[in-house]
């Protein structure tokens, strides 16, 4: 078990996604969006080829932005794996697994949480059919983790959204919320790395 606001969560099943976390003083108001389906859950990456390193950073956040958590961590694997693409789905996982520490928190009935990520294929993966997982599908560790996390550890599913990427380099006008959130998680996968 561990401590989140003053709530006590199950432990992360995979502890490399949660090396670094933190959480609003109380967690409940998101517990309860989750459970209701208005949560939203966002991630980014930050990779640099030339130093060898990459990391992640997801969030889980309640509709009225109370109530958080976030987590990452430097994505594992040998240099030889190690790509954007292999910590695109490092922070699809770190959202799966954020969500399941909180399964003893929720209802056992089915409920969904906004999943938002801006790279579109591995926004394809997060709802990938366990049984359809090819081997020789690049990073095909992570994606299985994946979907064992969604299928086996919690009644919480994810509905996956595309969010664009890097919009506050972008955009003239206001970011939406998905994307605040979006540009957070890149800001925190960037401490992160370096």
């Amino acid at each position: 078990m561990m401590q989140l606001g003053y709530l006590q969560a199950l432990a992360p099943t995979i502890a490399w996604v949660t090396e670094h976390l933190q959480t609003s003083p109380s967690i409940q108001q998101l517990i309860d969006d989750i459970a209701n389906g208005v949560a939203v859950a966002v991630c980014d990456v930050s990779y640099f080829e030339m130093y060898g390193i990459g990391s992640s950073a997801w969030i889980l956040f309640s509709a009225d932005g109370s109530s958080w958590i976030e987590g990452g961590g430097i994505v594992p694997g040998p240099l030889t794996d190690l790509n954007s693409y292999r910590c695109e789905l490092g922070r699809l996982l770190g959202i799966s697994v954020g969500t399941a520490c909180l399964k003893n928190l929720l209802p056992t009935t089915p409920h969904f949480i906004l999943t938002a990520c801006d790279n579109l294929e591995a926004v394809r993966k997060i709802t990938a059919d366990r049984y359809k997982v090819k081997t020789k599908w690049k990073s095909v560790n992570f994606i299985s983790q994946i979907t064992d996390v969604w299928s086996h550890q919690h009644s919480c599913k994810p509905s996956p959204q595309h969010v664009y990427g890097h919009q506050d380099d972008k955009r003239t006008g206001p970011l939406t919320f998905v994307e605040h959130l979006n540009v957070r998680m890149d800001r925190l996968a960037k401490s992160l790395a370096i």
